[in-house]
Order: C-alpha cells, then structure tokens, then sequence
C-alpha cells in the first residue's frame, strides 16, 4: 500500500486585527517582521482581504494618490469607521 498522506484539515487563521492597515503602511516586509507567518499564509491573507484591490490601495498610497483611510476603504468600505 501506497504512503499517500491526504490533504490538511487544518484551517488558515484568520486574517489578524489591522493587518490591512499594516500591508498598506509597510508593504511585504512590515507584515513578515509583525506576524512571523510563512510566505504562503500571508498570500492567504492577502488574497482573503482583497488581493488584487490590496496592491492597488497600497499603489495608490504610495504615490501619495489617496490618504490611508481612502485606499483602506477602496478596499473594504466596512473597515473605515466614519
């Protein structure tokens, strides 16, 4: 018989409080020094906030194009509180 191992049950941990925030201030580095997680959990969480209108906030933040409070809520307009 076969040593076939199936896949993982385990889930991904939620996307931590501010992580948005973080990723738009500080890029890759700031997230992987803050969390300490793998490349491929934070791809996760990443793709779980937004993944492609993500990069395109912290572009646009970036280039001084939108304040942080605008890019996060091109993102999600829930994480902007009034």
């Amino acid at each position: 018989m076969p040593d076939y191992r199936g896949p993982s049950t385990k889930g991904v941990p939620p996307v931590p409080p501010n992580f948005v925030a973080n990723f738009l201030t500080g890029g890759w580095r700031k997230i992987e020094r803050m969390y300490g997680a793998r490349d491929d959990r934070l791809l996760k969480w990443i793709e779980l906030s937004g993944g492609d209108a993500l990069y395109a906030a912290r572009r646009s933040y970036m280039r001084g194009q939108a304040s942080l409070q605008v890019a996060m809520a091109s993102v999600n307009p829930m994480a902007v509180a009034a």
